[in-house]
C-alpha cells in the first residue's frame, strides 16, 4: 500500500534528498492507514547512513509536518516502538492503473496461460475443497456442479 504514499512524498518540494529516500523507506513499510513501525537500527540498515544521520532526518520530516512520531510501549518490555504516521494527504485506494485488470498487459506470460490456467487451477481447488466435505450434503453436490461447469467451458470430458 506504499505506492500512493510514495507518489505523495515525490510532490512534495520540502522534501528532497536524503531525507525523501528516507520517507519513502518508511513508506515501503507502512499500512494502508500510513502507520509505519520501524526501528532506527532498520532505517541505518535500509539506507546505509549512521544512526545520527537517521535520527536528524527524521526529526526534519517531523519538523516539516510529514510524519508524527510516537512511541508505543512494549508489553512486558523495556523498550518501546517507534511508530510513524504520514501525514501527507494520500489516495487510500490504490489508482485505476494498478489494478489486477492490468496483470496481463505488465506481465505477458499470464496472458499466455489464459482463461484455461485459471479454469483449471479454479478445478483444482474446489476438487482439494471436496476432501474436507461430507459426500451428499447440499454444499459437497454444489461444488460437483461447479467442476462439471468449468469442465464444460474447457471442453475436458467429465
Amino acid at each position: 500500500m506504499s505506492t500512493p504514499i510514495i507518489a505523495e512524498l515525490r510532490h512534495l518540494p520540502q522534501v528532497t534528498g536524503f531525507t525523501r529516500f528516507l520517507a519513502i523507506e518508511m513508506a515501503h513499510r507502512a499500512s494502508i492507514y500510513g502507520v509505519a513501525r520501524m526501528s532506527y537500527s532498520m532505517m541505518v540498515y535500509k539506507t546505509g547512513v549512521s544512526q545520527r544521520t537517521v535520527i536528524r532526518h527524521v526529526h526534519k520530516l517531523v519538523a516539516l509536518g510529514v510524519i508524527r512520531k510516537y512511541r508505543v510501549p512494549r508489553p512486558g518490555r523495556n523498550w518501546e516502538w517507534n511508530t510513524y504516521t504520514f501525514l501527507i494527504k494520500y489516495q487510500k485506494e490504490p489508482p485505476a492503473h494498478l489494478g489486477s485488470d492490468n496483470l496481463a498487459q505488465i506481465h505477458p506470460v499470464m496472458e499466455e496461460r489464459g482463461k484455461n490456467f485459471s479454469l483449471r487451477t479454479e478445478i483444482t481447488q474446489l476438487k482439494r475443497g471436496l476432501s474436507f466435505q461430507t459426500p451428499g450434503t447440499d454444499r459437497y453436490e454444489e461444488s460437483q456442479r461447479e467442476i462439471q461447469r468449468l469442465r464444460a467451458l474447457l471442453g475436458d470430458p467429465p
